[in-house]
């Protein structure tokens, strides 16, 4: 599931500069020339328009899933201490699982 700002965003057409996630810093992938709503209230208003849309990769994976509640709490917490506890925590399980993702990917790719 897509988290807007967070691993989903919405840019006007033709938008050149790259987006990397919010979560986990992966470099989003984007799809050009899409159309229809960009918010919530677009949707509930049955408004659409052009965009470019960019997602995060690892969105649909559990772990991100996870990282991105972290993200929300870091976000929502008034407590700085809280805040570093949790910022450590969600750099451990992004390391985690990209430094996984990657040797896995580095094992199919030996095996061919």
């Amino acid at each position: 599931m897509y988290h807007n700002e967070l691993d989903l965003f919405h840019h006007a057409p033709g938008w050149a500069q790259p987006i990397h996630c919010r979560v986990c810093g992966a470099r989003c992938a984007v799809t050009r020339g899409a159309h229809g709503p960009t918010c919530f209230a677009e949707a509930l208003a049955r408004h659409s328009r052009p965009h470019d849309r960019f997602t995060c990769p690892h969105a649909a994976e559990p772990w991100h899933a996870r990282a991105c509640a972290l993200r929300q709490e870091i976000d929502r917490t008034p407590s700085r201490r809280l805040a570093a506890v949790m910022e450590q925590e969600l750099s451990e399980l992004c390391a985690a699982n990209l430094r996984n993702r990657q040797s896995t990917r580095n094992n199919e790719g030996g095996a061919s």
